[in-house]
Order: C-alpha cells, then structure tokens, then sequence
C-alpha cells in the first residue's frame, strides 16, 4: 500500500479515537488502524497513538505496557519522536504491570525531549526534578528554567501552576536547593 493510504489509516484512526469530523469514537477500531498503518508503512505517529492506547487501556483496547514501550521504542528509534520520548520517561518514571522503573533512561528520554521542544516534556521534567524522588536530585533552579521555556513556547497552563507555587514557596522564606519540602503538580 502507499504512503498516501497509511497516511489515510492514521488520520482516519484520530478522527475515529477522538470522535472529531463527524465521525463517531470508537477507539477499538481506531487502534486498528493505527496497527495497520505500522504494519504497511511504518507510521512512527501511529506507533506513539497506538502506543498511548495500549498503556492506558482504552474504550475497548486491552492494557498492554511491554507493546506500548516496544512501539514507544521503535517511534524513538526509527521517528525520533518527542512524543514517544515524553511518553516512555513517563512509565519508566513509575514501576509495574511489567514496566521496570528506570529513572536514568527517563531524564534521558526527558532531556531529549525538551530539546526537540516538547512542552509536555518541560513540564514533566520539571515537576521530577522539583520532586527529586526516586534517585533523581533535586534541581529546581532547572525545573523554573523548564517551566519558564514551556511558558515561552507555549503558554503551558500547569507549567505557569508549578512555577507560581515554586514562588509562593520562595517568598515565604525561600527555597533551598536540597529542601525537603514537597507538593504535588
């Protein structure tokens, strides 16, 4: 099949799993689309969709994490993809369901991310390094530098969230770089 017609696949399948142009949702066939454009063609956008599909299990697509971190890896490998890149740090950021955490291969993934400019990326990064849990050191002169970009380059609404909280913290006596204070995103 040509390029056209995988093209076709993908976009039909976001219409269908979002239910957007007229088109009813139906996310089950959706992820089949997005399974053939890969198969025929090699759809890297597909790999990440049906990939997100897969590790949350949605509206008929049964949970699969190791299928969503092997078409994770091969958007990365062969599409470079920010967005697969943002989405696999984030499930090696957490432990389970056959996914072992690995929070060095995260902030690599992260780093890459932010610099092919992945505000979701930024924001995430940020609130890691704000946390400083799970091995990560806590950096967050780093993190106010993620936020601030995200705000930059995109107006990212949560990014503006966490660096207002970050300055409420700071004005209250300020915050230090190895603080054991915490609050979630």
């Amino acid at each position: 099949m040509d390029g056209g017609n995988v093209e076709a696949m993908y976009r039909l399948g976001n219409a269908l799993a979002k239910g957007t142009g007229g088109i009813e949702k139906d996310v089950a066939r959706a992820a089949k689309l997005y399974s053939q454009a890969i198969d025929e063609g090699g759809h890297v956008d597909a790999m990440s969709n049906l990939a997100v599909l897969l590790g949350k299990g949605w509206d008929g697509v049964q949970k699969d994490l190791s299928r969503a971190v092997t078409l994770y890896s091969r958007a990365i490998d062969e599409g470079n993809s920010t967005r697969a890149m943002y989405f696999l740090a984030t499930l090696l950021c957490t432990e389970g369901e056959g996914v072992e955490k690995d929070t060095g291969r995260a902030l690599e993934l992260y780093n890459r991310a932010v610099e092919g400019g992945s505000l979701e990326a930024m924001y995430r990064l940020g609130n890691v390094l704000v946390a400083g849990t799970g091995g990560i050191k806590k950096d967050v002169a780093r993190a106010v530098e993620l936020y601030s970009r995200a705000i930059d380059e995109g107006d990212h609404a949560d990014a503006k969230r966490m660096l207002a909280r970050i300055r409420v913290v700071q004005s209250r006596g300020g915050w230090r770089q190895n603080s054991n204070r915490r609050f979630s995103a």
